[in-house]
């Protein structure tokens, strides 16, 4: 019984906190007419950079800038990030296909999938959307089912420090897996604009929320973060 009770708390957390980190990524923007019926994969270059600033979205004040920069491997793609931060390390993402993760180093994080997982799956169009999952595995040899599904809403004007873009809005969501019986799943929640014009989102919110579970009665601590990322400057190669 415990197990049971235990299994529908973690369920239950879950669900309400995917439902209000959407309600929280719900930020209005005007409609625009659709450029495109349908938003093709790009075809992304060694060098291509994009540079971004970080907001805190709870206060809206910026916190860093962080570059990306293409590199071609033989598998597909490495991104380098670099953030303006004195002494932070350069992370960096792998992906197969834009925008198709498949491990990603950064600190204190190493984290490799057993299928590629997509941020937006591309080719799409507004209305269409998808689910998939991959066996995440950490740099301590644990495996995390992920379990994402994502849809693309329709087109927006959306204006960044890059200047102004009509862009596909694409809402996704996201699982870890971690449960444990201290602790719900980790639940994420993204909304992407993405222009096709630069190859990637020009404006990006994630947000994520977990749950105690075993507390003392009427205690309850939620861990979460709400992170903006704004489009300053787009360089193709």
């Amino acid at each position: 019984m415990r197990h049971d009770f235990a299994m529908t708390v973690r369920r239950c957390a879950g669900f309400a906190a995917i439902g209000l980190l959407l309600a929280a990524c719900a930020e209005p923007y005007p409609k625009a007419d659709a450029p495109m019926a349908m938003v093709p994969a790009p075809q992304l270059h060694d060098g291509d950079t994009w540079v971004y600033v970080q907001i805190n979205g709870y206060n809206k004040l910026p916190e860093r800038t962080l570059t990306d920069t293409l590199r071609s491997t033989p598998q597909g793609f490495l991104i380098e990030r670099r953030s303006d931060r004195p002494g932070e390390p350069v992370q960096t993402e792998t992906i197969s296909a834009p925008w198709r993760e498949t491990g990603e180093v950064g600190a204190g994080v190493t984290r490799t999938f057993s299928t590629p997982l997509a941020r937006i799956a591309l080719p799409i169009a507004p209305g269409q959307g998808w689910q998939e999952r991959s066996t995440v595995t950490d740099g301590y040899g644990n495996h995390f089912l992920w379990q994402a599904w994502g849809q693309a809403v329709g087109w927006e004007r959306v204006r960044t420090p890059a200047g102004e873009f009509v862009a596909l809005r694409v809402e996704r969501q996201v699982n870890l897996g971690d449960y444990d019986y201290a602790w719900s799943d980790t639940n994420v929640a993204e909304t992407y604009w993405y222009a096709p014009e630069v190859k990637r989102w020009v404006r990006m919110e994630h947000r994520y929320n977990r749950v105690e579970l075993w507390v003392r009665p009427h205690i309850r601590r939620n861990l979460s973060d709400w992170i903006v990322w704004e489009l300053k400057e787009f360089r193709p190669a």
